[in-house]
C-alpha cells in the first residue's frame, strides 16, 4: 500500500539555507515529501499550529523566535511530528535542551547532503512505522 507524502516544513531565517535543504530533500526523496519552506519564524509558528506536519527541519538560532520556542510549539501541536534541529553552534546544553523538549535529531551546520538525507530517511522510516501502528489500531478497534 503506497504511503501519502510526508508533510515537511523547513524553517530557517536564511532563505539560502531553506532553498538548499529543500533542494537536497527534493533530489533524494522526490515524491515522498510534500515540502513547505519559510524563512519567517512567526509564520512558521502559525503554520505548525494550523497544519499538521509529519516532519519539521528547523534552525535553532533565529531572530524574534528561537528554535526552542518553535520546537515546543511543534510538539504541542502534535507530539508525533518528527523534528530535526539544525544549528551552527555545538553547545552541549542546547543539544540536551533540544532533546528534552522533544527533538528527534540534531545536526550541526554546515550539513552535508548525505548527513541530512540519512537523518530524514531515519525519520521517514519512523513516520511510516507510526502510521502503520496507528492504522493497525484502527482496524483492530473496528473489529472488536
Amino acid at each position: 500500500m503506497p504511503h501519502s507524502p510526508i508533510r515537511t516544513l523547513v524553517i530557517d531565517d536564511d532563505k539560502s539555507i531553506t532553498h538548499l535543504i529543500c533542494k537536497i530533500l527534493a533530489d533524494r526523496f522526490a515524491d515522498r515529501l510534500d515540502i513547505t519552506e519559510t524563512d519567517d519564524v512567526q509564520m512558521a509558528l502559525g503554520m505548525v499550529t494550523a497544519n499538521q506536519f509529519d516532519l519539521c527541519i528547523t534552525d535553532l538560532d533565529m531572530p524574534s523566535v528561537n528554535g526552542f520556542k518553535l520546537l515546543k510549539a511543534i510538539k504541542e501541536a502534535d507530539t508525533l511530528t518528527q523534528v530535526i534541529i539544525l544549528t551552527g553552534y555545538p553547545d552541549e546544553n542546547a543539544i540536551r535542551s533540544a532533546f528534552i523538549l522533544g527533538a528527534d535529531d540534531y545536526l550541526l551546520k554546515p550539513i552535508s547532503s548525505e548527513e541530512l538525507g540519512n537523518s530524514v530517511q531515519f525519520m521517514l522510516n519512523r513516520i511510516f512505522r507510526l502510521r502503520s501502528e496507528m492504522d493497525a489500531r484502527v482496524v483492530k478497534s473496528g473489529m472488536a
